[in-house]
Order: structure tokens, then C-alpha cells, then sequence
């Protein structure tokens, strides 16, 4: 099972070790069968100061082909995560709990 992270991104300093942080959680409860997907490491290659669409497009991608999601605190203040969520939802993921 593929679980993926979203949480706030924008505007904040922490993100990557918010991110990293719930990456090790996930793949140290899982066992085996599951798999965190991190978008900020997914992403890595996008050029520096693309546009906020180019990067949810991206993630829209990666997060399509997941089995979960699992929503980082604060995630209700972004706009990306909020995307995330409902899309998640529409696509009938499980949502999972830290």
C-alpha cells in the first residue's frame, strides 16, 4: 500500500523535516507492504521558484497512484493540502491516521 503525505508547504520553514519526519513513521509502522510517498522528495526536480500549479500538477500525478493518504497538522490552512484531501476522497483513498 502506497501512503501518501500532504501537508502545508507554502509559507513555511520546517516542511522537509515535517515531511521527512511522517516518511519515517509510515515506513517504520508498516510492515513491508507500505510505502510512504513524499511529494517534497518526489518533486525535487522541479526548478526553484516554479509556479504553485506546476508543483500541484505534479503531485496530483504521484497522489493518483496511491492507495492512502495521510494528512500532515496544519493541513486545513493550505490550499494545496485541501486539494489533496478532496481529490483523495473523490478517488475513494483511505485516509490514515498518525
Amino acid at each position: 500500500m502506497k501512503i501518501y503525505i500532504s501537508g502545508p508547504i507554502t509559507g513555511t520553514d520546517d516542511y522537509q523535516e515535517r515531511f521527512s519526519a511522517a516518511e519515517q513513521i509510515i515506513n517504520t509502522n508498516g510492515d513491508g507492504d507500505i510505502v510512504a510517498v513524499n511529494p517534497v522528495k518526489e518533486t525535487a526536480g522541479i526548478p526553484d521558484g516554479s509556479p504553485w500549479e506546476t508543483y500541484m500538477k505534479a503531485c496530483m500525478k504521484i497522489l493518483a497512484d496511491c492507495d492512502a493518504i495521510y494528512m500532515l497538522d496544519g493541513w486545513t490552512g493550505s490550499r494545496g493540502a485541501r486539494l489533496e484531501y478532496l481529490v483523495a476522497m473523490e478517488l475513494g483513498l483511505r485516509e490514515v491516521k498518525g
